[in-house]
């Protein structure tokens, strides 16, 4: 029996995208699984070849071929990605595949080190496509990953895993020819994804580059308090989720309803902010925890009396110095330390992890969120210059002589109606709650703050009225927070002390093994420079380099020493793959490169190895 193109294409996806084809074959059985699609393809026969098309139900149909010269047009469309004029290694992001064209001639004009997602929105769509089109070759290429969005892989997680902040400068989104007509809306939200991953990436490899020292020092000294750290699973599971969650912020408009928060001691959980510390316990109102995941924390928040006995809930990147202070349970989030996570993940156990829009205020909402909590109140959460104020007058940056119109950005939609003035830093923060809140209908988000900038999906109310409507029962939430068990049982605390103080012995191996790849580079160099033919040395030495490239980037000890040497490499990692005139040049240039990551990293353990040594031997004190 002859195959049609469908088989062919299920034939050649199988051996690529079990998954994928594993969706479509159900597909073939109950369509009704996935997501309906409006958009169809066909082919329309003009009389000399068949070209494709798609439509809209009721709608007007859009070309995915050329009616003409099916050979020239991909070159067209193709000179907006400058196909013939790429960088090393470039990333692509094509939102569809269309007839094909379009990826055949990147695939062709390109290399090896080139790599492409294909993202498909529907996969009923998908389905129609690889009925009409041969894409066998394309299926086949190793270079190519295929995405359909009903198929359970998330694009946006994907991404992280597909790009990091090495790849910016070369990373390309594409849309195939009249999919922005046929799925706008899709269109719209995958470009807009795909501006977030480069956002977010740029932004945390510019925090890393400033605090990266620091974020070494805090996770080393914090290692203690991780190992020992209370579980938010266990919490979860016993606090009351009809209990109200009130997250107290320390904008200005907190001065003037600080004192209806007097008396709510268990009838509901009260999050502060790190901020708003001081101005709570200067009035008599002591919270049930606070936030604080800052790694460079002034700690003047943190010096008036009774703060060492409120429970934090923090990550391993935050100010060593907080946590010295803090003599209460503390709760540690997961802030994605690989050398960890490695263990953890062996035993199959995960510390929650949040997402975050960049304040404290937005991670306790996180966490509140997270919990179930039912009703959830926000106060002096103003993210605005009310009064010309920055923050609450008793808090320590409002006893700070500021320039607030150095701040101002912007305005924004008021609480009160209005404009009122903003600045960048504080719209970001407005936006991920904007963004947040509708993603957890099950929580009743009331903002209480009686100032500062409207937030969308937050319902305005009186905190007096909040409370007198929500606050209403007694809970007795010490006990409660005095339950919680710890986040690993004896033996795994046992394990995981024994994994991390094999820490040093890890990173000497690393450290000789870079030795030993420098001179490796210094020996591609003086080939390069001599301009004799030694292949087979060349290619020799190139594999010894590349693995040792993948060691310091993959294996998880080296998480520490990254972090500290981050200042010193940002520069690097962007030139890494710079592209020359020449073979040669790019040879030379790029084994320099090479070689002064490989010493920068060699002199960083040496620094770093005396406070490891110390840090995670002290775990050994740890009574389990």
């Amino acid at each position: 029996m002859r195959k049609t193109i469908y088989d062919k294409n299920m034939e050649a996806l199988g051996n690529r995208c079990s998954g994928l084809k594993e969706a479509l074959m159900s597909a073939e059985t109950d369509s009704s699984r996935f997501r309906e699609c409006s958009v169809h393809a066909e082919l329309y026969d003009t009389g000399e070849r068949s070209v494709l098309i798609a439509a809209k139900e009721d709608g007007p149909a859009y070309q995915l071929d050329s009616m003409y010269r099916s050979d020239l047009a991909p070159w067209v469309w193709g000179e907006q990605m400058q196909i013939d004029h790429q960088v090393y290694m470039p990333k692509y992001i094509f939102f569809g595949v269309g007839n094909g064209s379009l990826l055949r001639i990147l695939l062709e004009h390109s290399d090896d080190t080139l790599r492409v997602i294909v993202y498909e929105p529907y996969l009923l769509f998908f389905k129609e496509l690889i009925g009409l089109c041969d894409y066998t070759d394309l299926f086949a290429d190793q270079r190519v990953e295929w995405i359909v969005e009903d198929v359970p892989h998330v694009f946006e997680e994907f991404i992280y895993r597909f790009a990091d902040f090495r790849d910016l400068n070369k990373l390309y989104y594409q849309p195939y020819p009249n999919y922005r007509n046929l799925f706008f809306k899709e269109q719209h939200d995958t470009r807009w994804n795909v501006q977030l991953f480069h956002n977010s990436v740029q932004a945390t490899q510019d925090v890393l580059m400033r605090y990266g020292k620091q974020y070494f020092t805090n996770t080393i000294r914090n290692m203690a308090d991780l190992v020992q750290t209370k579980s938010l699973i266990d919490l979860y599971q016993k606090m009351p989720k009809e209990m109200p969650f009130i997250m107290v912020a320390s904008g200005p408009s907190l001065d003037k309803n600080i004192d209806e928060l007097k008396g709510l001691k268990g009838r509901a959980f009260i999050m502060a902010a790190d901020s708003a510390l001081r101005v709570l316990l200067k009035h008599g109102i002591v919270p049930d925890m606070f936030v604080s995941v800052d790694a460079q924390k002034n700690q003047k928040h943190f010096e008036y009396p009774g703060v060492e006995n409120i429970p934090i809930f923090t990550d391993g990147t935050n100010n060593y110095q907080t946590l010295l202070k803090i003599k209460a349970p503390k709760f540690f989030m997961n802030d994605m330390n690989p050398h960890v996570n490695h263990f953890l993940a062996k035993r199959g156990i995960l510390l929650p992890n949040f997402s975050s829009g960049g304040s404290v205020a937005n991670d306790g909402y996180a966490l509140a969120s997270a919990m179930g909590f039912e009703t959830i109140i926000l106060v002096g959460q103003d993210l605005a210059y009310t009064d010309n104020k920055t923050h609450s007058q008793e808090s320590v940056r409002g006893e700070w002589k500021l320039d607030v119109n150095e701040f101002i950005h912007d305005e924004a939609d008021g609480y009160y109606g209005g404009k009122v003035k903003t600045s960048h830093e504080f719209q970001l923060y407005q936006k991920w709650f904007e963004e947040e809140i509708p993603k957890h209908p099950e929580c009743h988000t009331i903002n209480a703050t009686e100032g500062g900038v409207l937030i969308r999906g937050a319902e305005n109310m009186p905190l007096s009225e909040a409370i007198a409507r929500y606050c209403t029962k007694e809970y007795d939430i010490d006990e409660i927070l005095n339950s919680i068990e710890d986040a690993f049982d004896n033996e795994t605390k046992r394990d995981l002390i024994a994994y991390l103080q094999q820490a040093p012995e890890e990173l000497t191996e690393i450290r000789r093994r870079a030795k030993n790849a420098i001179r490796d580079y210094e020996k591609i160099i003086e080939i390069a420079y001599s301009g004799k033919t030694k292949q087979g040395e060349l290619k020799r030495l190139l594999a010894k380099t590349g693995e040792v490239s993948r060691l310091m980037e993959k294996e998880p000890v080296m998480f520490y020493i990254q972090n500290e040497m981050q200042e010193t490499t940002h520069d690097q990692l962007q030139q890494v793959y710079a592209a020359k005139e020449t073979a040669r040049e790019e040879l030379i240039y790029t084994a320099k490169l090479g070689k002064e990551y490989l010493e920068v990293a060699v002199r960083t353990i040496d620094r770093c190895m005396p406070e490891i040594e110390l840090y995670m031997g002290k775990l050994s004190e740890i009574v389990v």
